[in-house]
């Protein structure tokens, strides 16, 4: 969605997080690989959550999208390439 995510974050650290962490360092624990989440929309509310759990890598970054703003992004998270918008500008 591109005015914030699906679930209210209670929602997803209840739900989705513990098993994001089970996953995480599950990879960590048995290989060299890191994580990475393929994501779309406004995610800015759940990327602490995202990052707690584990993922090295959230893509794509929809710049478009409500909080996406790559400034902002940058200046709380590390940003290496905020992806293309153009293919898949609509967030929804």
């Amino acid at each position: 969605m591109d005015s914030g995510p699906f679930m209210h974050t209670e929602s997803y650290r209840a739900l989705f997080k513990p098993r994001h962490a089970q996953l995480c360092d599950y990879v960590y624990k048995h290989s060299r690989m890191r994580t990475f989440l393929h994501t779309c929309g406004s995610i800015y509310d759940l990327i602490p959550d995202l990052i707690d759990a584990g993922y090295d890598v959230i893509n794509p970054v929809q710049t478009n999208c409500r909080n996406m703003d790559p400034a902002r992004l940058k200046r709380e998270f590390v940003i290496l390439d905020s992806g293309d918008t153009t293919l898949n500008s609509d967030c929804n």
